[in-house]
């Protein structure tokens, strides 16, 4: 059964990812980006929790989105399909034992003070260190009190990935307007 707490958890990460990347484009005050900037660490931790060890369909999608969205990223010049590259890289590497998945999360933060990357979003580190603290969290048994949720709320939530591919072809549509709102 699924938990409604978690999938709009994961919305709410979303929600705030689309605010990033709008506030960038548009070039929104930065107090605007210290707040959507907890979208990634939201949405990581969210779903190393709700990693269950298997890489099924979801998994291939990742790599399919990816695949699908870089031209729009390409027109954007925004580091957008480097995270779910990433993601999907990383997700195998969550199956391992508590005191691996410490190990990675060192490795992760390791990279991202002394061999960062250079590219505009999170290091891949972060990445790392975000899904396997939700990884680590399940492991240890920490239960997610399940509450009902609106569905509008809990959808992004449930398809990540295609809330993902449709803002994108939204803000690429948002670019090519010949006006800028704000």
């Amino acid at each position: 059964m699924r938990n409604a707490t978690l999938d709009a958890a994961r919305a709410a990460g979303i929600a705030l990812m689309i605010l990033d990347h709008v506030a960038v484009v548009y070039e929104w005050p930065p107090i605007v980006r210290d707040i959507t900037r907890l979208a990634m660490p939201l949405f990581m931790v969210t779903s190393g929790y709700l990693f269950t060890g298997k890489l099924g369909k979801r998994y291939w999608d990742v790599w399919t989105t990816a695949a699908m969205t870089w031209p729009m990223v390409v027109i954007l010049e925004l580091a957008l399909v480097h995270v779910l590259i990433v993601y999907a890289l990383v997700l195998p590497l969550l199956r391992a034992s508590p005191g691996a998945l410490l190990t990675l999360a060192c490795v992760g933060l390791l990279q991202t003070y002394n061999w960062p990357i250079p590219w505009n979003g999170y290091q891949p580190g972060y990445l790392l260190a975000f899904l396997v603290l939700g990884q680590f969290a399940r492991q240890a048994g920490i239960q997610i009190q399940h509450r009902d949720w609106p569905q509008w709320l809990t959808w992004p939530g449930r398809y990540p990935l295609t809330a993902y591919g449709v803002h994108l072809v939204a803000l690429v549509g948002l670019t090519q307007m010949p006006w800028k709102p704000g």
